[in-house]
């Protein structure tokens, strides 16, 4: 009995000998898998806060561009290269101050097509944009909407940096250029123009690049414009003189001018001066001479717009595809907000722009408060998201104007909710499609401020005349901000721009203008 006692006493004591070493080395074991995840996490942690590197297609926005080498933070003593305006670079997603001479400046590293790495003047250098070139002389404008030129042109000819990101947003292109004039280059400009008045094909980027070279190099002008007439462009073409018309040496009035026959071959390209387009084409006689003649005295054998629609046109990079529902802003100049962190950690809004009474945006199903203040999730057409307020957004709608005076309003879908107020002629309203009873639901800002805004009212479906026609609502906004402009130089922009728009209302704009410009009410110039 002694004897299995002492053996299940050693067999226990053995048993637990064993568990604790066991014990003692998976503790250990642990402790050291912890610590290297915690070091992995850590790894992983210092590479996610790292500056993430991007390569974005790129474009050169300088002729003669030089290209330098990074010697410890100072530029080379000579440049690697020099690059034409309009030469299309890969970005590397790296910037650096670096220093030239005496002076620092920020330059970024690029990519060549021939795999030459080297650094290129920040400002010069248009980030995630394709090369294009201006085809016909356009209207330059702020934002990409019609209600927003700007007064002065961009010339046929010019060379510009298209963004991948606003390549085609409503119908326009946000571009960036320069220009020289006499022998210093302008800094970059951004403004939008219309799409379909830029060109990506190649030779018609390499005539611009030829006409560029011949007006900054006097000695070899008329070798490289005799060039630039072999390229089969968009710019050549043949054109019939218009009474007696004569030629000049330069784009300019001078003391010899020179007769002209009456079929000339053309290149529609304009000269400028600070970036403004003079109105001159170049015109090549037969034994090879260049002349300038005025460009309202010859007329061209085709429409180099309609030209320009059958050309490599960029790739829209920007057309909505998201999953918003199609909604209406009811106020000009609405603000267009973005999330942020204030000092103390609170999420708030920051302003990120503007948007038009009118425009479509697109509401993700998304209410917020901020500052006591109720705001909707949106996204644009370019698919940036941002919030707007509430109040002022009609979901699920699409802009309309109202195109006769004195329209009845009902407050709900029967005749006799008729209201006391009637709808204007000019009244952009946000409608729904969605028939009740034989009305449509609407929305808007009243053209009387007095009213203030109104909200889910109704109209007849058969009797309301209402237009959901692009031209009709482009020509309306841009009447209204002649008639409220007191700058006397933007509203007759403004007034040309709306009477060269096919409009319900286009035959009769000049009398509106100046019956209704003392009457109108003053919009407000409050900011929501």
């Amino acid at each position: 009995m002694l004897k299995k006692l002492l053996i299940l006493f050693l067999s226990l004591f053995t048993l637990f000998i064993f568990s604790c070493t066991e014990t003692k080395t998976d503790s250990t074991n642990l402790y050291i898998e912890d610590t290297v995840e915690e070091r992995e996490k850590e790894t992983e942690a210092e590479i996610v806060t790292e500056p993430e590197v991007q390569s974005l297609p790129a474009v050169v926005l300088r002729d003669d561009a030089s290209i330098w080498g990074n010697e410890e933070g100072s530029l080379s003593a000579k440049p690697i290269v020099q690059l034409d305006m309009g030469t299309e670079v890969q970005y590397l997603g790296v910037d650096e101050d670096l220093k030239s001479g005496s002076n620092v400046y920020s330059y970024s590293k690029i990519q060549l097509a021939d795999g030459i790495e080297g650094w290129i003047s920040t400002v010069r250098l248009a980030k995630n944009a394709a090369v294009g070139v201006v085809a016909v002389e356009s209207g330059l404008y702020k934002r990409p909407s019609i209600t927003s030129p700007i007064n002065r042109t961009v010339p046929a000819g010019q060379i510009v940096a298209v963004s991948l990101e606003e390549g085609n947003v409503e119908g326009y292109a946000k571009i960036s250029f320069s220009y020289y004039f006499n022998d210093k280059i302008s800094t970059p400009e951004h403004r939008y123009i219309v799409y379909k008045n830029i060109s990506s094909d190649t030779k018609d980027i390499e005539t611009a690049k030829l006409v560029l070279k011949a007006f900054r190099n006097v000695d070899q002008r008329n070798d490289f414009l005799n060039l630039a007439f072999t390229l089969d462009s968009v710019f050549k073409t043949t054109g019939r003189i218009k009474g007696d018309q004569f030629g000049y040496k330069f784009p300019e009035m001078t003391d010899d001018p020179m007769a002209l026959s009456d079929n000339v071959d053309v290149l529609a390209v304009n000269p400028q001066n600070e970036g403004e387009a003079l109105p001159w084409f170049l015109v090549q006689l037969e034994d090879q001479q260049l002349l300038w003649m005025r460009s309202d005295g010859v007329e061209l054998d085709n429409d180099i717009g309609e030209s320009v629609l059958h050309r490599t046109l960029l790739t829209d990079k920007s057309t909505y595809t998201g999953e918003g529902v199609p909604s209406v802003i009811l106020y000009q100049n609405l603000s267009f907000r973005v999330t942020a962190t204030d000092k103390e950690g609170k999420e708030t809004l920051q302003n990120k722009g503007s948007l038009e009474l009118g425009q479509v945006v697109y509401f993700m199903n998304e209410d917020k408060l901020f500052n006591d203040i109720e705001y909707s999730k949106i996204e644009i057409t370019n698919g940036q998201s941002g919030w707007c307020s509430k109040a002022y957004l009609a979901i699920d709608t699409v802009p309309a104007v109202i195109t006769k005076s004195d329209v009845s309003q009902f407050s709900d879908a029967r005749l006799t909710s008729l209201s006391p107020i009637k709808i204007q002629r000019f009244q952009i309203v946000a409608q729904s499609l969605k028939e009740e009873s034989g009305f449509f639901k609407i929305s808007y800002s009243p053209i009387d401020k007095d009213l203030g805004l109104q909200r889910d009212v109704y109209i007849q479906k058969m009797s309301a005349p209402s237009s959901y026609m692009k031209n009709d609502i482009d020509a309306t906004k841009l009447f209204y901000l002649c008639l409220n402009e007191e700058d006397p130089d933007l509203a007759d922009l403004y007034l040309r721009k709306a009477s060269e728009i096919p409009s319900f209302f286009q035959d009769e704009i000049s009398d509106l203008f100046y019956e209704s410009k003392e009457d109108l009410p003053e919009s407000s110039a409050s900011d929501l």
